[in-house]
């Protein structure tokens, strides 16, 4: 990396490692080393761009140079230039220790980077060569750093016992967080398993009074059912027994009349005929009687004994489902019970990482008061050692 001159050097003639220097190698206004140097287009003489630049500054200079010529800049001679670069020279912090000897051209550059050059502590202020500063400001106590964890601003020398403060508070800060975190989760859950059991209880209340109503209205209706069934088994059998006496009497009839002629007994075979189907007809009539014929109050108690049997079936269904939501509720508080357990061994673990936390805190409180007593030791003998 190159570095551009400055005009701000200046190099005093007993800075020069070889002492027999022409008198032309020194400006005339400054008596020091030529810098950057440039010339004078009439008289040709050399100057320092700085010295010649605050000279024609001056009001009575009237653009003319020292000696008294018009002045205008030309570049300096090259001859020159090459005379210059080859100078060796003391570094400007020779009395600091620096004891380099460096060549024209390369004087800036090692000053500007040169170790042994003053500069003041950022904390106490004080002066120190670049290399013993390094060294200084990282045990200066007046020197303030901010903290990554609160952002605060503390002195150095007390970092360490700091971070490991802000490291354990904000530690018991999220430890806490997460506690207090599972805690509610845990009575929100409980809350609510608590109201669906609520729930459950009551449908199971209503349940159970719905099936006493339909037991009680199934009693009364099997009961009335008994009570009329055996009238309309007596009027079935009358009706039975009529129609068997029809059917004696007409089957003795057509044998008297089979003694008769052929054209009787053909007219009587005909007669048989429509009788047939006359006992056909009667018989489809009872029959239909059965079914139709039964009074009002018989075809109830039958409509009332499929009505019984869809009512036990529904019973049932309700008994099944009864089982299913108290099983339900037995799962529910298996549920509750393992969460109630969980609640007591997460307190048990909190308890244990706050028990852990006291005894890290007191390991780094020793462990602070070790360093503390160190670096005292490291000052006093710093301060001991030091003039």
């Amino acid at each position: 990396m190159s570095v551009v001159p400055s005009d701000d050097v200046s190099i005093d003639r007993d800075r020069i490692v070889d002492d027999k220097v022409s008198d032309e190698f020194f400006c005339p206004i400054c008596r020091t080393l030529l810098w950057n140097p440039v010339a004078c287009k009439t008289c040709e003489n050399t100057f320092c761009r700085r010295c010649i630049n605050q000279w024609l500054a001056q009001k009575d200079a009237q653009n003319r140079c020292v000696f008294n010529c018009r002045y205008a800049e030309k570049r300096c001679s090259p001859a020159l230039k090459s005379l210059l670069s080859k100078l060796l020279l003391s570094c400007q912090y020779k009395r600091s220790g620096c004891s380099q000897s460096i060549l024209y051209e390369s004087i800036e550059k090692h000053e500007l980077q040169c170790e042994y050059q003053a500069k003041n502590c950022r904390g106490c202020k004080k002066n120190f060569t670049v290399k013993d500063l390094r060294q200084h400001e990282d045990y200066c106590e007046h020197i303030e750093v901010e903290c990554e964890i609160c952002h605060c601003k503390i002195k150095q020398t007390q970092v360490k016992f700091h971070v490991f403060k802000c490291v354990q508070k904000q530690l018991l800060v999220d430890i806490n967080k997460l506690l207090e975190k599972s805690d509610v989760e845990q009575q929100n859950e409980f809350q609510e398993l608590h109201k669906t059991v609520q729930t459950l209880q009551q449908e199971f209340e209503c349940l159970q009074m719905n099936l006493v109503l339909i037991k009680s209205a199934l009693e009364n209706g099997s009961s009335k059912l008994m009570n009329t069934w055996p009238e309309y088994q007596n009027k079935i059998s009358v009706l039975e027994d009529t129609i068997r006496h029809t059917e004696g009497s007409l089957m003795a009839h057509l044998a008297i009349v089979g003694s008769k002629t052929y054209d009787e007994k053909t007219t009587n075979d005909i007669n048989s005929l429509n009788i047939v189907s006359r006992i056909d007809t009667l018989t489809k009539l009872v029959h239909n009687l059965k079914k139709s014929d039964i009074p009002d109050e018989l075809r109830n108690q039958e409509e009332c004994k499929l009505a019984e049997i869809k009512l036990v079936t529904k019973l049932e269904f309700v008994i099944d489902e009864l089982k299913l939501m108290k099983n339900t509720i037995e799962n529910l508080e298996c549920d509750r019970s393992s969460l109630k357990k969980q609640y007591e061994t997460s307190r048990f673990k909190q308890c244990i990482v706050e028990n852990r936390l006291d005894i890290v805190e007191k390991r780094i409180q020793k462990k602070n008061e070790k360093s503390v007593k160190i670096l005292e030791d490291i000052e006093s003998s710093m301060a001991k050692g030091c003039p």
